[in-house]
């Protein structure tokens, strides 16, 4: 989730706190779901609605499938790049900071992530 400050795009992330391989390191909001679901579909899941607090959102753009695979299982993610105006209202999930793009490289971010940030262009 982006959002607009002044001239600068601005991202929304927050940090895993749950114990698993990619603890402490900071993601997007997700929503993970165990079979493959259209973009579409996931737009219309409780869970992601109720993350934008009834505010305005516009797609900026779905991604392709990159996939990422663990010793023990195998992640099939998209990425749902979305703007919200930075005047908004708070997004639901208080857990979330909102950073500068240009100050993105200073998070630690999972591999996948990575791969990601840096085919948009994001990271280097």
């Amino acid at each position: 989730i982006e959002a607009k400050r002044d001239s600068n795009t601005s991202f929304y992330i927050k940090r895993r706190d749950k114990k698993d391989i990619w603890k402490n390191l900071y993601d997007f909001p997700i929503i993970e779901s165990k079979k493959a679901v259209n973009p579409v579909e996931i737009l219309e899941t409780k869970d992601f609605q109720s993350l934008f607090n009834g505010q305005r959102f516009t797609i900026k753009s779905v991604s392709g499938e990159y996939i990422h695979q663990l010793t023990h299982q195998k992640i099939h993610a998209v990425f749902i790049r979305i703007f919200v105006d930075k005047n908004s209202k708070q997004l639901s999930e208080k857990t979330l900071l909102l950073v500068d793009e240009n100050e993105l490289i200073q998070y630690p971010v999972p591999r996948l992530l990575e791969r990601y940030l840096q085919d948009q262009k994001i990271l280097n």
